[in-house]
């Protein structure tokens, strides 16, 4: 308005979805501002400034109805444009009584808008830089938040070690376990549970930790029967979540007195029942994923943890893990990770399997979130 003095001035910006939004105009709220899809086409789509006398009697604005009824007689419009594309437009205009633009007018406001544009590029990477850095944060808090709620020490009975670890693929995790006592004495039971909620990110992690509360309250109530839990589970997760989302489990009951243990597989990954021998048993699956049917039939099972016997149970992130030639890492080869420190601690049955995942991957990024949980009877 200084250099140029026009009556009126809309400034468009591109939105998200390519569309032109008015972002300034002078006056205020300026209803009059000569903007059409002639004037688009010649400025935006062209990538170049345009410059009528008197839109009148310029062929390229003959048919613009928008702009004669505006009143606007002489027009100047420059496209917003710097080296990654084009933001938007700059368009001015006047009666031919208060001012006629030039070709000097049309080359100065072309600078201007170039100026101008590589400013508003600058400020919307500093808004990105700025929403990404918020972002990290929260997903970091979040992280924070899931931590606390996983055990912050593992149950120690005589006679049986424990070890488990959750690593999520993108800051924070669809999968969640827990493993808790209840009971005394001969009574005294050890609880286990691991889940994969389906999808990945915060809404997967959001849901994991409503099963997590979820699935604790139905243990700490008493339910004693593990296909009890994970049927009443089932039954509030379909309730309260969309027909898309599900998740899959098991949950084990030990009891260390006998070395009993109680199974249910809700659609998981089968965990591994590895025997002192070296035989290997896959738990299948005895029941649909959770939410996915109502009033879901989980059968439970059982079998005893003799001295020597380890108990995997683990989410697939770890046997679809991917090496730079597409291949998945498999339960094969997870078998015999862990078989190659089945003889020392629990601890370096872990860390065996995870050096084993690092070097097949080779660097390779995580789809999947990682979570694990063993349970050993100690050797005779």
């Amino acid at each position: 308005f200084e250099h140029l003095g026009p009556e009126h001035a809309v400034i468009l910006l591109m939105d998200e979805e390519g569309e032109l939004q008015q972002a300034a105009a002078r006056p205020e709220e300026d209803e009059s501002s000569p903007i059409s899809t002639t004037l688009v086409h010649e400025v935006v789509e062209k990538g170049q400034a345009a410059l009528a006398v008197d839109v009148t009697s310029d062929d390229r604005f003959a048919g613009a109805k928008s702009i004669i009824a505006s009143g606007a007689r002489s027009l100047l419009a420059a496209p917003l444009l710097d080296s990654e594309g084009c933001v938007g437009m700059i368009t001015l205009s006047s009666s031919l009584t208060k001012k006629i633009f030039t070709e000097e007018d049309m080359e100065l406001l072309a600078s201007l808008a170039s100026v101008a544009a590589l400013r508003i590029r600058n400020v919307s990477l500093a808004q990105s830089a700025a929403e990404r850095d918020w972002l990290q944060r929260e997903v970091g808090l979040a992280r924070r938040v899931q931590e606390s709620l996983l055990p912050k020490k593992l149950p120690e009975l005589e006679g049986f070690e424990i070890d488990a670890s959750n690593i999520p693929s993108r800051g924070v995790s669809g999968d969640f376990y827990q493993v808790m006592e209840r009971g005394e004495g001969d009574d005294r039971e050890i609880i286990s549970i691991v889940v994969d909620v389906s999808g990945k990110g915060m809404a997967a992690s959001l849901l994991s930790v409503g099963l997590d509360t979820a699935i604790s309250v139905l243990i700490e109530a008493g339910i004693e029967d593990a296909h009890q839990i994970l049927g009443e589970a089932n039954n509030l997760l379909y309730r309260k979540t969309p027909p898309d989302k599900f998740a899959t489990a098991v949950l084990t009951i030990l009891k260390p007195a006998t070395g009993q243990v109680q199974w249910v597989n809700a659609g998981h990954n089968p965990p591994l029942l590895i025997r002192a021998s070296g035989e290997v048993t896959e738990l299948e699956a005895t029941g649909f994923p959770l939410a996915m049917v109502p009033d879901g039939d989980y059968s439970a099972k059982e079998f005893t943890l003799e001295p020597g016997d380890l108990l995997a149970i683990f989410t697939d992130g770890i046997v679809e893990a991917e090496n730079p030639e597409d291949e998945e890492f498999q339960l094969d080869r997870m078998v015999e990770a862990m078989m190659m420190a089945v003889h020392g601690d629990i601890g370096g049955i872990r860390e065996s399997l995870e050096t084993e995942l690092e070097r097949f991957v080779e660097g390779v990024p995580y789809r999947d979130d990682r979570t694990l949980v063993l349970l050993r009877r100690s050797p005779a």
